[in-house]
């Protein structure tokens, strides 16, 4: 079994980092750049593993988002959601605390491969504990990426 990952985006060069530090792990990554077309790709997929998602998209509101994690959820029980956003505001962190997602980061602090892959990596950790498979799975790419620190 492989991970599938999908990264919502509008910024072209924060989805080109995402994109690449997932592609170390998921064996297939997608990329959209709005809602419409994150929940089009998520629904036309058998498998879902992880999707970051920007906080604040163009054209969507807080309750879109949130709606677009339930819809997310609805076909892909097991994904794990990491909420992205660069407003560091106390409002928008209140407003995230309603959200149905396993992580919530500020896009400066998942600003490297290192780092962004370091939050996937424990959200996955505690999402595949059921599942044996996608465990032996995790533990393979840890241990590959492991070689790859200097």
């Amino acid at each position: 079994m492989s991970f599938v990952a999908l990264v919502v985006e509008d910024a072209e060069f924060q989805a080109s980092v995402y994109r690449h530090a997932l592609t170390m792990i998921a064996e297939k990554v997608y990329v959209a750049a709005n809602l419409k077309d994150a929940l089009e790709i998520a629904q036309a997929q058998t498998a879902l593993h992880i999707v970051t998602l920007d906080l604040h998209m163009p054209g969507s509101s807080a309750d879109e988002v949130l709606e677009s994690i339930a819809m997310i959820h609805a076909k892909h029980p097991t994904c794990a959601v990491i909420l992205l956003t660069g407003d560091e505001s106390e409002e928008t962190r209140r407003k995230v605390s309603k959200f149905d997602q396993d992580a919530f980061a500020l896009k400066g602090d998942v600003c490297t491969t290192a780092l962004l892959l370091k939050l996937v990596l424990t959200v996955l950790a505690k999402r595949v504990e059921g599942s044996p498979e996608m465990k032996a799975r995790l533990d393979e790419l840890v241990s590959k990426l492991a070689k790859c620190q200097p």
